[in-house]
């Protein structure tokens, strides 16, 4: 928490003294013109992959303070790094977001006190590509790397905090704990740019697969539903291998098969050569305008309309106690001028030891609006989203914060109560509200609201307010 009102102080501070009167300007050179990565191959349209947030990073935004002199004081960074990708295709970024979040209610004890009801912390990234290959050709290779800590502020992460009130899942997505670790490291290769390519080494599915312009949620949704689809049993940072072909200009396919043990501070070559435990998952997908060149000039190269069936099965993971799953999700996202609606329905299913995804079904919808007031980098985004999951059988120990109402007949304090969850649904709702403040930093604040808890009977709704920042460099 102290970290994140550290970053948000001096952001507010510091951007008065840095700017000036609004007659003066600041002579922007080749690199705010041309932005060095705009010609970035893509492996995956997904905000959070390398090459894609290096590009949204390079462009010049409209911004809702005039800060000048800070421009000034960054150009000859932005000129180092231009200077860098020019001479050896070697470009990097440095990333850090913060999140803090307050839900109006939390569990109760058997006691009647409650648990945890606020959560903050943090990421620090630095993520780079390196075009070693073929520079200027239609089958370009590059190595992709991605350094992340990820650390806490207060008595827990954001993503502790949705389980700790009752959530079925998740309020504050991928704000967890890790030390500093080489979370990605793999090769890009394009036999046919942009149209035939793939990818193998250390990386991450999430970013790869399921595309949704607003699933980050270092810059988009934060409920899990919104971002991580929970219909699907994701896994970590591992060893895989993803390829990408186009048939056509709208239409891809995504092929990928990772380790179902992947780790962020594991390579993951024994496990995903010896143990024969594997996540796949295909995508099928149309996205006309992607790779036309007029609708490219009319509305830029990622945003156009996308519909995709996304595919995957997961082995069961014997260390980890998981079961074999499959399933399936359908999702639409269609663009009427700056308005993005969206849809998305998941089904999953497991076997007679469990299902490993989070949920059974799920439902999401919701619309962004882009261009806030003129602002190109500005959002207001509104998601609604249901789940349901077959808990069945659970026990849950009585020493610790009691998640549902289990009558009078409560035991001593030192045995698990045996639970019959049977089927537990739960709805939700987020509004978020991004705001390009300056070329570097970005804050958006977010409204969450847990409808029936799956969790927590005592209450019927739980807002949670978030406030996020981010700076990129």
């Amino acid at each position: 928490m102290r970290l994140f009102l550290a970053l948000v102080i001096t952001i507010k501070l510091a951007i008065p003294a840095l700017a000036q009167q609004p007659g003066e300007s600041v002579e922007q050179g080749g690199s705010y013109a041309e932005p060095w990565f705009v010609d970035s191959t893509d492996i995956t349209r997904n905000s959070d992959d390398i090459t894609n947030r290096l590009e949204k990073e390079a462009k010049r935004k409209d911004t809702l303070l005039r800060a000048p002199n800070l421009d000034r004081m960054m150009l000859p960074w932005t000129e180092f790094k231009d200077q860098l990708f020019d001479d050896h295709g070697l470009g990097f970024g440095i990333f850090y977001t913060t999140l803090y979040q307050r839900a109006d209610a939390g569990l109760v004890d058997a006691e009647g006190k409650s648990g945890p009801d606020e959560a903050s912390g943090g990421i620090l990234g630095i993520a780079g590509t390196w075009e070693l290959f073929g520079r200027s050709t239609q089958h370009p290779g590059s190595l992709g790397f991605r350094l992340q800590e990820r650390h806490r502020m207060g008595a827990i992460p954001p993503q502790s905090l949705g389980p700790d009130i009752g959530s079925l899942w998740l309020t504050g997505a991928l704000f967890n704990e890790f030390d500093m670790s080489l979370v990605e490291l793999y090769w890009d290769q394009h036999i046919v740019k942009d149209r035939l390519a793939f990818r193998f080494g250390k990386t991450v599915p999430f970013v790869i697969h399921d595309y949704f312009k607003y699933k980050s949620p270092v810059s988009g949704f934060q409920d899990s539903n919104l971002t991580f689809n929970s219909s699907i049993s994701w896994v970590g940072f591992g060893l895989g291998a993803v390829g990408l072909v186009r048939p056509t200009p709208d239409i891809y396919i995504h092929g990928g098969i990772y380790d179902a043990k992947g780790k962020e501070n594991r390579a993951g070559l024994d496990s995903f050569f010896s143990d024969g435990e594997h996540f796949t998952i295909a995508d099928i997908g149309w996205d006309p305008g992607y790779l036309d060149p007029t609708r490219k000039m009319r509305i830029g190269p990622i945003e156009v309309s996308d519909y995709h069936v996304t595919l995957w099965h997961k082995d069961s993971v014997d260390k980890a106690m998981t079961p074999e799953g499959w399933a399936f999700t359908i999702f639409l996202e269609h663009r009427i001028g700056n308005v993005l609606p969206f849809f998305r329905y998941g089904y999953s299913e497991g076997t007679s030891a469990g299902n490993p995804a989070l949920l059974d079904h799920m439902v999401a919808g919701g619309v962004a609006l882009e261009d806030v007031f003129g602002q190109d980098n500005d959002v207001i985004g509104i998601g609604a989203s249901w789940g349901r999951k077959d808990v069945g059988n659970t026990f849950v120990p009585l020493n610790v914060p009691i998640i549902v109402d289990v009558g009078d007949d409560l035991g001593g304090f030192t045995d698990n109560l045996q639970v019959d969850f049977g089927t537990v649904e739960q709805y939700s709702i987020e509004l978020f509200y991004r705001v390009q403040l300056t070329q570097e930093f970005q804050v958006t604040p977010s409204l969450q609201f847990i409808i029936d808890p799956a969790f927590n009977l005592e209450e019927d709704t739980i807002a949670v307010l978030g406030l996020r920042g981010r700076a990129e460099f």
